[in-house]
């Protein structure tokens, strides 16, 4: 079906329900609420790759009211705790009209789940993530899998999503790691309880952590998709002077791959006399979708728990396994500087090396 056609079927049906076919329905005075002008401005914000509903909503009433219809002041989207009851019942109306459209999805994807994103239908546009990737659902991350970064995850620490604590948040380093050790020990042998107390040994040592982040933002393939030298004062720089900042700047890359296209890099490099600046920015609006490399799991078993490397650990092409697997390298990278070498710690590439 035509999203066009879809959109317009769909503020017909809205327009019938809120007043008869009406035109505009004055329902959060002095706020004037045009719903086929709000439905045309959501069909905007869809086209635009906003994918929840919460983000779409922000961006309409942004752009359609910006002050105040009286004070003339401007106003903060989305309402916050003593916002003008007025503004909150035209956020409740905007919510409310983008939840009923039923075309949410451009054709030939579908909503995930949690309703933040719009994922490619596989049956449709072919390649399979699944077998190279952590489920999104998952809060712990398997090493030598892709994952997709979520709101309110960290790099470092030890915050995990099952911290009551800080439910939201979720360390990859340190989950992460929890898996790692977890395997490692399972696969030397020990038992359930044995795995998990190494498991936690492994995790909780800062210097593994620290180890293992800078391992994710070293890896080429991460570095030239996703850093930037415009990080703020409380992110850790790679030793190439680059951090992954974890803002939802980048382009949906996940899709990309599940379409068959290359993942693009979407985030201003900047030079380094931007370092702690924070004036990185991009043009996507998703988070990071980040290769996790694979670890040596027996020399992490062997060690102790004390040694996170990707020594001998490589696919079947020989290439190391800091970097994604050929099934995804094939698919190449696009908008990556090609006057940049990618990665450190030993492994560099070239925007070349990745097409």
């Amino acid at each position: 079906m035509d999203p066009v056609v879809a959109t317009a079927g769909g503020v017909a049906l809205l327009l019938f329900a809120l007043g008869g076919g009406k035109k505009k329905k004055k329902g959060c005075p002095p706020f004037e609420y045009d719903a086929a002008k709000v439905q045309l401005a959501i069909g905007s914000a869809m086209a635009s790759g906003i994918r929840s509903h919460v983000a779409i909503a922000t961006t309409v009433a942004r752009a359609t009211w910006p002050v105040h219809p009286k004070s003339k002041q401007p106003i903060v989207w989305p309402p916050v705790q003593g916002s003008p009851k007025e503004v909150v019942c035209v956020w409740e109306m905007l919510l409310a009209q983008i939840s009923s459209d039923r075309t949410p999805c451009p054709e030939g994807t579908t909503l995930s789940e949690d309703g933040e994103r719009c994922d490619p239908d596989v049956t449709v546009h072919g390649f399979d993530v699944t077998p190279y990737e952590t489920p999104p659902e998952s809060d712990y991350p398997t090493p030598g899998t892709l994952v997709q970064i979520r709101k309110d995850d960290i790099l470092e620490g030890t915050a995990s999503a099952n911290n009551k604590s800080k439910h939201a948040e979720r360390s990859i380093a340190y989950t992460t790691l929890l898996s790692a050790g977890y395997i490692a020990a399972r696969d030397a042998g020990e038992d359930d309880a044995a795995a998990k107390q190494f498991a936690r040994l492994v995790a909780n040592n800062a210097s593994n952590r620290h180890d293992y982040f800078q391992l994710i933002q070293c890896s080429p393939w991460n570095d030239a998709l996703y850093t930037t030298y415009g990080y703020g004062p409380q992110a850790m720089p790679s030793p190439v002077g680059r951090a992954l900042r974890f803002l939802p700047q980048h382009d949906d890359n996940r899709a990309r791959i599940i379409m068959g296209q290359a993942p693009r890099r979407a985030t201003k490099l900047g030079a380094p006399s931007d370092q702690k600046k924070g004036n990185g920015s991009g043009t996507g609006r998703s988070f990071e979708y980040l290769w996790l490399p694979k670890i040596n799991l027996e020399i992490l078993f062997k060690s102790g728990g004390t040694t996170i490397t990707t020594q001998g650990v490589s696919w079947d092409d020989g290439s190391n396994g800091i970097m994604p697997p050929p099934e995804i390298l094939q698919f190449g990278v696009d908008n990556v500087p090609n006057s940049v070498s990618w990665g450190c710690l030993g492994y560099s590439a070239t925007s070349g090396d990745m097409e």
